[in-house]
């Protein structure tokens, strides 16, 4: 089942994108 390695690279990118948002203000 290769569906996880999609779901956490997804989710990684979330918290960078978040991240960069906090970091950012």
């Amino acid at each position: 089942f290769l569906g996880w390695k999609l779901i956490i690279e997804s989710t990684e990118l979330v918290h960078a994108r978040a991240a960069d948002a906090i970091y950012a203000k």
